[in-house]
């Protein structure tokens, strides 16, 4: 992490760290989604060690001139009840606030953070205070027919219409307006077997733009080799589909990598 935040640095870019593991601690799988180790707030990982952790991550990171933000966890879910996670989430801003009030904290809904259920889930009444003023709120959002971005049928199949992520934005963007809260839409992304998806996703950023928020899309890098969303070049050095579209909205989007 060390030589990345130095590397980016030198190069100018932005990072949010992230903790990538859907409210838990643990080393299940990265596909098994139902079983990567104990929930936050459990006795085997207490609420208190999410927040020593952050504050750790702080401490050695918040130097970095690339250093955006920490983003607390990816995809929160079933997390034992809904106060689990706005507890686990202000313990840690309180964490990352005693060494860094300059950074984003980024803050993912529950139920997977996506924004079609936002206010249907857990994340209607999520709030954090934050002395520095600084926070993101973060939602996820993909256009097959179960939101979860596998895009297993056709675009027939899978439901979609051209508008199918506008619609989907709307109810975190109307939460967020209502709280006068600042968003980041984390993940969204489109197969390029199918140029119809294409147009959904110009849709959507345009819709991300005009909301005002930011987002990353998912994903890039080369680890993903021939991942059908991948935004990362062809092997003959062409660009991906999906970048005649991303690359229109260079005020809302970056490529998000795991790896």
């Amino acid at each position: 992490m060390t030589a990345f935040l130095n590397a980016a640095d030198a190069r100018g870019m932005n990072v949010i760290l992230d903790a990538h593991n859907y409210g838990r601690y643990g080393h299940g799988a990265f596909s098994d989604v139902t079983n990567h180790g104990d929930v936050i707030g459990s006795k085997a990982v207490p609420i208190a060690a999410f927040a020593d952790f952050w504050y750790r991550i702080a401490v050695e990171f918040q130097g970095h001139p690339s250093l955006m933000g920490y983003d607390l966890m990816n995809e929160p879910h079933d997390m034992g009840n809904p106060s689990v996670w706005p507890t686990a989430a202000q313990a840690a801003v309180n964490a990352i606030r005693r060494v860094d009030a300059a950074r984003y904290v980024i803050i993912q809904g529950d139920d997977w953070a996506t924004s079609a259920a936002w206010l249907t889930s857990n994340n209607a009444n999520l709030s954090v205070n934050d002395p520095a003023a600084h926070i993101l709120y973060e939602a996820h959002q993909y256009f097959d027919h179960d939101d979860r971005g596998v895009y297993a049928g056709s675009y027939e199949q899978e439901g979609a219409y051209p508008t199918i992520g506008v619609d989907r934005l709307q109810p975190f963007a109307t939460w967020l307006s209502q709280h006068r809260y600042n968003g980041l839409l984390g993940e969204y992304g489109v197969p390029n077997n199918d140029r119809r998806w294409l147009t959904v996703l110009d849709h959507f950023l345009t819709a991300v733009r005009q909301h005002g928020m930011w987002g990353t899309y998912w994903a890039g890098g080369p680890l993903w080799r021939s991942y059908q969303l991948s935004c990362e070049p062809q092997a003959n050095g062409t660009d991906a589909a999906q970048m005649t579209i991303v690359q229109k909205y260079p005020s809302v989007s970056m490529a998000g990598r795991s790896g």
